[in-house]
């Protein structure tokens, strides 16, 4: 399989999670500041939601496992991958702070079944993978 392939598709899938985690976002803060109870739509959002943060997370381990660049990185030993920031972010930060995203919005999909509101740990949870999302994206890399 072409890695460039894959990681155009891992690349334009971005764009799907980055709208459906802040449409996420934004909704959960209307129903938690307005305290009022969650319709059937915001959790079928919510799940949406997390399923594309897990297909993007599958998308980018088939990606780890079959990329040159990632193997390059890896050659060089962790020692050097950790010193250099372009590397790190590709090959530790990107891939933890997204896995970490998806736990957040998992928890966060199971919380939302056994309540009839966004508490303000469901919320948090919410802003925390919205934010990871955000935050360790390779904006320079992306599509290029």
């Amino acid at each position: 399989m072409d890695s460039t392939f894959v990681k155009n598709i891992h690349s334009s899938w971005a764009y799907v999670v980055v709208a459906l985690i802040l449409i996420t976002l934004v909704t959960s803060a209307i129903f938690f500041f307005t305290k009022k109870e969650l319709p059937l739509w915001f959790r079928k959002l919510l799940s949406f939601s997390m399923i594309s943060v897990h297909i993007q997370f599958l998308i980018g381990m088939v990606l780890m496992f079959i990329s040159p660049a990632v193997s390059a990185a890896l050659s060089t030993g962790m020692g050097n991958v950790m010193k250099d920031s372009a590397l790190r972010l590709l090959v530790v930060e990107h891939p933890m702070t997204m896995i970490s995203a998806a736990l957040f919005l998992t928890v966060a999909n199971a919380k939302t079944k056994k309540s009839a509101d966004i508490n303000g740990g469901t919320f948090l949870l919410i802003l925390v993978a919205a934010a990871c999302v955000l935050s360790r994206i390779p904006w320079d890399q992306w599509h290029s």
